[in-house]
């Protein structure tokens, strides 16, 4: 079985970790971080649940036709999940945030509202866009879970987490 991390990158960012070892209906762990205390949450994540991890990170690119921000903390997270990947050997998957293709698409504030992923006091969205990277991720690289988890209309938030623990560590 798979551990699934969404990361949404930023100055804030969203983390999202499902464990396909629990089933469609799984409890979804989520939160959003600051820089170190984000490292700190994916480090203890992939060395806990390495080999089997899948870490799904939020694509950035600087520039294009929209203007945006340099956002160097979103830069440096990537950089942080390309390093802890390498480090652990475990999978990275580099991914679009858009609607159309990416995990903006995959999931959608409805998509993630009928799995039960959907965090309405999430105001500025990054545990919800750290989720839609793990909607994507399964999506593409485990789609008959992805179709599990659709089919079971709710996954379990019973033991949904706020706070920066992994497991019960920090």
């Amino acid at each position: 079985m798979t551990v699934f991390i969404g990361v949404d990158p930023g100055a804030v960012t969203g983390l999202c970790r499902y464990d396909t070892a629990t089933g469609p209906r799984g409890p979804l762990i989520s939160d959003a971080l600051t820089f170190l205390d984000a490292c700190r949450w994916l480090d203890g994540a992939i060395t806990l649940h390495r080999p089997d991890v899948v870490v799904a990170v939020e694509r950035f690119t600087i520039g294009g036709s929209r203007p945006q921000t340099s956002q160097p903390d979103a830069l440096e997270i990537i950089g942080v999940c390309r390093y802890l990947c390498a480090r652990d050997d475990v999978r990275l998957i580099v991914q679009g945030a858009s609607v159309a293709g990416g995990a903006r698409g995959a999931g959608s504030p409805d998509v993630l509202r009928r799995v039960g992923w959907w965090i309405p006091a999430d105001p500025d969205q990054h545990r919800n866009r750290a989720a839609a990277q793990v909607a994507l991720a399964l999506l593409t690289s485990q789609p008959s879970v992805w179709y599990d988890v659709l089919e079971s209309g709710r996954v379990d938030t019973s033991d949904l987490v706020f706070d920066t623990t992994v497991d019960g560590e920090r």
